[in-house]
């Protein structure tokens, strides 16, 4: 990738998944900065301070949907509460490994949700994000 974004967040609460996705991120020299949640909770949190800092927003968040504390569901409706009250362009893409039809669904009627993609997730797929993402970036 020709030019990382400046920083990406993961939010699951997969060990191994969080690592393998991180490691492909470096790999593909992906961001500046990857910052790993467990749980929506301490992602959200995370946010609004960043928020109340004045300072910038990630990139790009790869959440996870089935978390414990707080789900990705819960994450989605705290995340629009702080967007209501500020300019945020975050690109979300829900990661899960379940295939149900109804998360599916809301996934993708959820405007603030860009894609919905079934785990595992491999180089060639997040390439394909990265650059959506720049393209979206201008």
């Amino acid at each position: 990738m020709s030019t990382p974004l400046n920083h990406i967040w993961i939010v699951d609460d997969d060990k191994l998944y969080t690592l393998l996705l991180t490691k492909t991120l470096n790999k593909l020299e992906a961001s500046k900065q990857i910052s790993t949640y467990n749980n929506g909770q301490a992602a959200i949190e995370a946010l609004k301070a960043i928020v109340a800092a004045n300072e910038a927003l990630p990139e790009l968040i790869f959440l996870d949907i089935n978390m414990s504390i707080m789900d990705g569901w819960e994450f989605m409706e705290e995340y629009k509460l702080l967007k209501a009250d500020k300019d945020m362009s975050t690109i979300i893409y829900v990661a899960s490994s379940s295939i149900s039809n109804d998360d599916i669904a809301k996934a993708k009627s959820d405007k603030e949700i860009h894609d919905y993609i079934i785990k595992p997730i491999h180089a060639n797929m997040i390439t394909g994000i990265l650059n959506r993402v720049k393209e979206q970036r201008g």
